[in-house]
């Protein structure tokens, strides 16, 4: 709520601050843990280094039963302030010889079992247990008792330079945030601005600047100019009919009475609601036009392959879902796309990712379905970035695509956020997505990992299903709760064995039933191709 009620600049800084915090205290974390694995990994192959040449120096003291001469060379240890007990056993156990720093307890306790067989580790010292062989027979036993005082001065050393690291790093990062997003927001800002402006003022003239460039912001702009032409006529369609109005007011005041000019009053007012309402429906079901000229009619789709179905159902006269057909060199490419929003903002984001899956597969032919995501990626990142400032990097949308090869019926299946499932013989097979959104702003994704890409034999009797989360998360039934993924997935498999018509009415009809009196919550679409 409180993000809310800033700017989309504050928003953008807030959120990518915090995600950059979190993995900078994650990476810290992760790297004190292996320092500290390796450290200690180092001190215990220290100590039994160590306790390997107390074994061999005392070799001759042992063999002669000289605890003396044993306990004199033990006493070097002095010179490694961290050994604080060495002591040499016979291999019962029984104590040889002992060296004890400081005051000399009378007895020393050794353990029989340690956590790692031979050494544990507590909160102050390191113990260790080392047996001594000579020719293969075990003739003495070694323990060690070592402080953790020099390994804990490592690590604080360690934790000072991280902190030192992490710091500079965030630094780093928040500046670089700070330019990033004043790059992504302006452009929008100078479209809302003129909004605003047109708005308060009431001043049609104003326009944005225009772009040369055939960009999709260049789109958007030069669109937007457009429409401001068609208000500024029609807005001095009804000053000219206001000026009519008047005239012929004038005219006829005197031989009119109250009534009469109460009447013209509410006709005035209803003329101009008519002229307004009839603009704005005239631009949506224009904007509904060009979205219905861009996507692929289903009689056309079914001159590729004859047994699918297209269930589009917009939640307002647009729609922020879409659908892409093509057969290409043997492969039959399509894909189900859920953009940010709905309504008029989701159609336009909806027109800029078609475009450029267009300009990906056909003009630039990529065919394979996770590098046409990686090109779509970094395209979508592109645009809301454009000319220093661009849109807020939560626009995007969420695709599941695929290429059937017509010959051998292999599926090729990559998405982003969106499965996929196949249907075969009542049982549902999941081909999962990479949890990451197209155009969310994350390009490391692309370059350093890039989308999925999974392989499947079809079978005839299968039906792929590609859908947006417009169906499962439609509230609806007895209680007006969600549909939801587990219930969608029981329909599929029930209606996996009919034919593509009989499954687009099954799922009709099971909409129209769950929403009963409720209303349409977001865009649907889902598409079955059976094979």
């Amino acid at each position: 709520m409180i993000l809310k009620k800033l700017t989309i600049r504050a928003q953008l800084l807030i959120i990518i601050s915090m995600i950059v915090l979190f993995a900078l205290v994650f990476a810290l974390f992760l790297i004190y843990n292996l320092n500290l694995q390796t450290y200690k990994k180092q001190m215990v192959e220290d100590a039994q280094s160590v306790a390997q040449i107390i074994g061999v120096n005392n070799q001759t003291a042992i063999a002669f039963d000289d605890p003396a001469t044993a306990r004199e060379i033990l006493n070097k240890l002095n010179e490694h302030p961290s050994i604080e007990i060495a002591s040499l056993l016979t291999p019962e156990r029984k104590v040889f010889a002992n060296y004890i720093k400081g005051k000399r307890p009378q007895w020393v306790i050794i353990r029989k079992n340690y956590k790692n067989k031979n050494y544990e580790f507590s909160k102050t010292h390191l113990e260790l247990v080392s047996d001594i062989f000579f020719d293969k027979e075990k003739i003495a036993v070694v323990y060690l008792k070592i402080s953790l005082n020099s390994l804990n001065e490592q690590l604080s050393a360690l934790i000072f330079r991280l902190l030192l690291i992490a710091l500079f790093s965030y630094l780093v990062s928040f500046i670089s945030i700070v330019f990033l997003s004043k790059i992504i927001t302006t452009p929008i800002l100078k479209l809302a601005r003129v909004t605003k402006q047109i708005s308060n003022e009431k001043d049609y003239t104003k326009r944005v600047p225009e772009f040369n460039a055939k960009t999709e912001m260049a789109v958007l702009y030069n669109g937007f100019n457009e429409m401001l032409d068609e208000i500024e006529l029609r807005n001095n369609e009804v000053i000219v009919a206001l000026n009519a109005i008047s005239e012929q007011k004038d005219e006829i005041e005197g031989q009119r009475d109250y009534i009469q000019g109460q009447r013209d009053q509410i006709e005035e007012q209803s003329f101009f609601l008519k002229i307004w309402n009839k603009d704005i429906m005239a631009s949506i079901k224009y904007a509904k036009t060009i979205q219905n000229n861009m996507l692929l009619s289903i009689d056309k789709v079914k001159e590729m392959h004859k047994n699918l179905f297209v269930m589009f159902e917009p939640r307002d006269v647009v729609s922020g879902d879409f659908y892409w057909f093509d057969k290409i060199d043997g492969q039959f490419i399509f894909c189900a796309a859920d953009c940010t929003g709905h309504g008029v903002p989701g159609a336009m984001i909806s027109i800029v990712g078609f475009n450029l899956l267009n300009q990906i597969i056909q003009d630039r032919q990529v065919y394979d379905p996770h590098k046409i995501l990686n090109h779509l990626d970094q395209e979508i990142v592109k645009f809301f970035r454009k000319d220093d400032h661009s849109n807020v990097t939560d626009d995007g949308m969420d695709l599941a695509i695929c290429s059937l090869d017509v010959e051998t019926k292999i599926l090729y299946y990559s998405g982003a956020n969106n499965s996929a499932y196949i249907i075969r013989n009542g049982s549902l097979i999941e081909l999962k997505c990479d949890k990451h959104s197209l155009g969310s702003g994350t390009s490391d994704f692309v370059s350093e990992e890039g989308f999925s890409i999974s392989q499947k034999q079809l079978e005839k009797g299968d039906t792929v299903f590609l859908f947006s989360d417009g169906y499962m998360d439609q509230f609806g039934g007895e209680k007006g709760k969600k549909f939801m993924k587990k219930r969608f997935k029981n329909l599929l498999c029930e209606i996996g064995h009919l034919s593509s018509d009989e499954q687009k009415k099954v799922l009709e009809d099971t909409l129209e039933d769950w929403i009963g009196d409720l209303h349409q919550i977001d865009d649907i679409i889902v598409m079955g191709i059976k094979i």
